[in-house]
């Protein structure tokens, strides 16, 4: 079973704690940058809640002491201090992709203190429910097609960098290796590009590429590796040119006198400005007419108004004893 294993066993010893008080070593989980990103990690939704629930759990006080980590190996939490003769952190939570599976190691048999948090019951199933599901996925997500390919979009615009997602929904068939799917573009009736893949994150069957500088035209694009028995999944995307307005900067005369044609009008150019205003047709006299008039001494606000300013005129000389 070593083979299985993202350590080294040979590089793995217990902690020397003869003279040492437990409380000495206790420590709390820190969570890589990988780690905060792994699906089965995520206790809560949000990444920051996430991260915030992993250090409030109860410490630690015992772990596998390991500075052997295969570069396969992916390390998704680690000790808080304590180091390795290669200055690395000693890993506490691992993991790695053996053939069409995938392994989970735990340096450590205390995740049960987890329980023992206020909300650590909860904590603790979702942990382990989620790590089993993603060791053993379900072969529902295989009901549909095996292996689905697609660009990013149906359209791009010239210049643009093309994505491609491909998924394999039976993970039994996705290469062992983060770099082990290729796929080939080609335009039609034109030559062929080979595109690299990569692993997304740790997700068994998700892998995704990009490419750039495609020329106009129509694209098809299959997968090449690995080889499947059944029929290679195909899909299609299309690279246009960018818009008229940014691909013709150039004032074309032709076209806007044709326009102004069209329209019955008639096209000027910038030198010829002058003879618009001569070229527009005399216009139409047309008579204005005034709104009635309105008397401002039939508004009865206006004549309040009036009064209360002399009644209030009065009052200030009547009390200032002004004749």
């Amino acid at each position: 079973m070593a083979a299985l294993l993202p350590i080294d066993l040979t590089k793995t010893r217990l902690p020397n704690a003869t003279n040492t008080v437990a409380e000495e070593l206790a420590f709390q989980v820190r969570l890589t940058a990988l780690g905060k990103t792994t699906g089965f990690m995520r206790l809560v939704d949000d990444a920051q809640e996430n991260q915030r629930v992993w250090g409030g759990f109860p410490q630690f006080h015992w772990m596998l002491e390991t500075s052997g980590v295969p570069p396969a190996a992916r390390v998704l939490a680690i000790h808080p201090s304590r180091t390795a003769e290669s200055g690395e952190p000693f890993p506490l939570i691992c993991m790695q992709f053996v053939g069409r599976g995938k392994t989970v190691f735990h340096a450590t048999d205390e995740s049960y203190r987890w329980s023992r948090h206020p909300e650590g019951e909860q904590h603790y199933a979702r942990y382990w429910l989620q790590l089993i599901r993603y060791l053993c996925p379900s072969r529902n997500e295989a009901a549909g097609a095996l292996v689905k390919l697609q660009a990013a979009r149906d359209q791009y615009r010239l210049g643009d960098s093309v994505g491609i997602v491909l998924q394999f929904n039976d993970e039994t068939l996705s290469p062992a290796g983060d770099d082990g799917a290729v796929v080939v573009v080609q335009r039609q009736g034109g030559r062929r590009h080979r595109v690299a893949m990569s692993r997304v994150d740790n997700r068994r069957g998700e892998f995704a590429g990009k490419i750039s500088a495609l020329p106009v035209g129509e694209y098809r694009i299959w997968l090449a590796e690995p080889g499947l028995r059944e029929r290679s999944p195909t899909a299609q995307f299309v690279v246009r040119n960018a818009d008229d307005e940014l691909v013709r900067l150039q004032v074309d005369p032709e076209e806007l006198k044709a326009a102004a044609e069209r329209s019955g009008g008639r096209y000027y150019a910038g030198t010829e400005a002058r003879r618009l205003a001569r070229d527009l047709p005399a216009g139409k006299q047309v008579r204005m007419q005034a709104l009635p008039p309105t008397s401002a001494w039939n508004t009865w606000w206006l004549a309040t108004l009036f009064v209360g300013l002399l009644i209030l005129e009065w009052a200030l000389r009547k009390r200032s004893s002004l004749s």
